[in-house]
């Protein structure tokens, strides 16, 4: 299995809740059409984290993971992941996100 990791600030114009409630329905939603597509985990700052505004160095992750990496190039390769792509200038700072392909090795699962 191969990994994408994602780490994301929202917009600037967009309140914590606005990204919040996009993220996990119109952005996941086109996320989730993206073909061979195995794993996809949205991980948002608590709550709690949520008044941290400018102190965060992110507001979010994302992990999305594929069977190996010729599935993940066909994935990317999709009219889906083109879609999803295009939205993303709608939800995050795409100035400050990082991305970071990885191997998973589990050690406690």
């Amino acid at each position: 299995m191969i990994k994408v990791m994602y780490a994301a600030r929202r917009r600037a114009d967009m309140s914590f809740d606005e990204f919040r409630a996009y993220w996990l329905t119109t952005h996941a939603d086109l996320m989730m059409k993206v073909p061979e597509l195995q794993r996809y985990v949205i991980s948002i700052a608590h709550d709690s984290e949520a008044g941290g505004g400018d102190q965060r160095p992110f507001d979010g992750f994302a992990e999305v993971a594929y069977a190996d990496e010729e599935a993940m190039r066909r994935a990317m390769e999709s009219p889906e992941a083109e879609a999803m792509l295009a939205d993303e200038v709608n939800l995050f700072d795409t100035s400050s996100s990082v991305r970071l392909v990885v191997d998973d090795v589990p050690l406690l699962a």
